[in-house]
């Protein structure tokens, strides 16, 4: 069995909790056995009634039976882990996936990777060197839905990409519940709606065509450098593909995300959660059973990690190249929309 230890337990965290419960009632190898976070009011405050919470000393109380600690060295020194989950914040995934993986445990990290393409490097660095399996949680690429849109892109079933546009809108995503600003509208922490929301689909557009030949980018800041973005990639074989995030919309505005693909002989859209497939002949393909992405990239490392097999779906470096893009497209928009060309992949 693998042992899974979640450093951070804010709001990412849940859809973890939720995966690996869903996962264990699948009958899946895997239990998380213990959670750590520095602020131990989140245990009492997502806990359920009657749980035992959290203990301040140190020794574990628990959640639903999960163990918890107010530091993840505490967590290490007293589980037996084989894998760490991390859903801190963003400026602090490089620290503490190199220290979970010099400690000697496989990582899962949230998106985006670090906060900088550098620490993107060093955290690379530290997996091959301690012979750990490290993925970013780019959970995108998990979803049913874009996995038969790759699939369909690859093997050319409907002929070839003319255009592609992806979108995401969040209102009041810098703002917490009392209205106080979260550590979100701090640029140099989150790198802003550009770094956290747009990445998915700057993943995304990799992932289904594969990296740029140049790319340009508008934003502008309410609360950070960028919190609406639009951008445009360019590849050699001329298709139109742009993509668009905004979270500085009004609170009460729920998340929306949107993709279309236009082919010579379909169309792809993603919306409302569902993926329809409209065909030049007038027939629809809306079949594609849907699952949640945070379970699915749960399962696939977990299953590889367990089988001893490469990572072949989201590997660190991928995900390295998907922030070293991001960091274009932001001088990009920093220079009013220049026209810059991506560089030759580094790995």
């Amino acid at each position: 069995m693998l042992r899974i230890g979640m450093v951070g337990f804010g709001n990412i965290a849940q859809a973890h909790l939720a995966a690996y419960h869903t996962l264990e009632k699948e009958g899946k190898d895997i239990k998380l056995v213990a959670l750590c976070d520095i602020d131990p009011s989140k245990y009492l405050s997502r806990s359920q009634a009657g749980s035992p919470g959290y203990i301040p000393d140190g020794e574990s109380g628990s959640i639903e039976g999960i163990h918890c600690y107010d530091h993840m060295d505490k967590m290490a020194d007293n589980e037996e882990l084989d894998m760490v989950d991390i859903c801190v914040p963003t400026y602090r995934h490089a620290e503490c996936a190199i220290h979970m993986l010099e400690r000697g445990y496989h990582v899962l990290s949230e998106k985006p990777m670090a906060r900088t393409y550098g620490d993107c490097l060093k955290m690379i660095d530290a997996a091959k060197k301690n012979n750990r399996y490290l993925m970013i949680g780019q959970c995108v690429r998990f979803y049913p839905e874009f996995r038969y849109m790759k699939q369909a892109i690859d093997d050319g079933r409907f002929g070839k990409v003319l255009s592609a546009r992806f979108e995401r809108i969040f209102g009041g995503a810098t703002k917490a519940k009392g209205g106080n600003k979260t550590w979100f509208a701090d640029y140099n922490l989150s790198g802003g709606g550009m770094l956290d929301l747009h990445i998915h689909d700057i993943d995304l557009t990799r992932y289904l065509f594969g990296n740029p030949t140049a790319v340009c980018s508008t934003g502008i800041g309410f609360n950070t450098k960028f919190d609406c973005v639009d951008s445009k990639l360019m590849y050699a074989d001329g298709k139109v593909v742009s993509a668009a995030a905004d979270w500085s919309l009004c609170k009460g505005i729920s998340f929306t995300a949107t993709a279309r693909v236009a082919c010579e002989e379909a169309t792809m859209i993603y919306s409302g959660g569902k993926l329809t497939v409209y065909q030049r002949d007038g027939s629809i393909i809306d079949d594609i059973a849907p699952r949640d992405g945070i379970t699915s990239e749960i399962d696939y490392l977990t299953d590889i990690i367990a089988k001893g097999e490469p990572n072949r779906l989201n590997p660190p470096e991928s995900a390295a190249e998907t922030v070293r893009l991001v960091e274009m497209l932001a001088r990009s928009a920093e220079d009013g929309g220049a026209r810059l060309d991506f560089p030759e992949k580094m790995f």
